[in-house]
């Protein structure tokens, strides 16, 4: 497919932008503009501190500009769809996935990593995790979505949510304790299927989670394992597209690939459920969504009990 007729098809096609940026489709390059300032900072940070090893997993990045209220920045065009818009046409077989579980692996074995103390590891975890799920939760709560959320999630759940939400604070905090591999990877830190693509069997990765220094580029990577399983066992793309992707087999052999690198997969789904609260707020033009966000939250809660 020629770049200019790619053009027009994804624009068709493409996973839907944040409400906080704008993406647009040049020739053969791809333009974002960020207006989320601290994000679009650590973003482009980035991009910027590539390790070596890394950078044949990301498309080159061509300029950038930052101004008082936004960041933007040109790179490379992917000439092909993200795996959201593969998982949300049935099209993400088993087949792919082993693909893709081959080649993330291979980017973790590439990546540089460094082990810390655990006490180190665990003030790190904490506030990847918890810390940013309480920060948005109570950001969540002053807004009117939430009140429609606690009032249908106690009328027809008898589920108090903040209730639910410092349960899963305390399971979390007791689940980072007990972990006892105190590795840490530069890696992407946003791993969803909407900011993955495989071209000719190789994988390309977009929209890091990025950091302010170099050392904020280093995390564990059941942070990414639980990032796909939002989208894996969550159905997160097909929430947002209001489909329901039948993926039993491809939830199997992604249970099975994280169980090969003994890592327990309750604490995959702890912190699957964390990442469904602190979406929330990131998703408040679409308040359609939130039941069946949350709802994949409390599953997620409940199995990894």
């Amino acid at each position: 497919m020629n770049h200019k007729r790619f053009i027009t098809h994804i624009n068709n096609y493409r996973s839907k932008e944040r409400s906080f940026n704008r993406i647009e489709f040049l020739d053969k390059t791809v333009k974002k503009t960020i207006f989320d300032l601290k994000k679009g900072v650590k973003e482009l940070f980035f991009y910027r501190h590539i390790p070596k090893e890394q950078e044949k997993y990301f498309p080159k990045l061509l300029n950038h500009k930052k101004t008082a209220r936004l960041i933007s920045y040109e790179m490379e065009l992917i000439p092909t769809h993200d795996l959201s818009i593969l998982y949300k046409k049935g099209k993400l077989t088993k087949i792919t996935l082993e693909l893709l579980f081959k080649k993330i692996d291979q980017y973790w074995k590439e990546s540089p990593q460094k082990k810390v103390d655990p006490k180190q590891w665990r003030k790190i975890t904490y506030h990847l995790i918890v810390k940013k799920m309480n920060t948005r939760w109570i950001l969540y709560q002053k807004s009117t979505a939430y009140k429609s959320l606690e009032k249908y999630f106690f009328d027809n759940e008898r589920i108090i949510l903040n209730k639910f939400k410092k349960t899963l604070e305390e399971e979390l905090i007791f689940s980072i304790q007990k972990q006892s591999d105190y590795l840490l990877h530069i890696t992407h830190g946003d791993l969803c299927f909407s900011n993955i693509f495989i071209l000719d069997k190789k994988i390309k990765f977009v929209d890091p989670r990025g950091g302010s220094s170099k050392n904020e580029l280093f995390m564990p990577i059941s942070y990414d394992l639980a990032k796909l399983s939002q989208c894996i066992h969550g159905n997160y793309d097909g929430i947002l597209a209001s489909k329901e992707i039948p993926f039993t087999k491809q939830r199997l052999l992604f249970n099975k690939w994280v169980h090969s690198k003994k890592i327990d997969l309750h604490w995959i789904r702890l912190v699957e459920s964390s990442l469904f609260l602190s979406m929330l707020p990131l998703h408040l033009d679409r308040p359609e969504v939130h039941i069946k966000m949350m709802t994949s939250s409390i599953k997620a809660f409940r199995s990894a009990l």
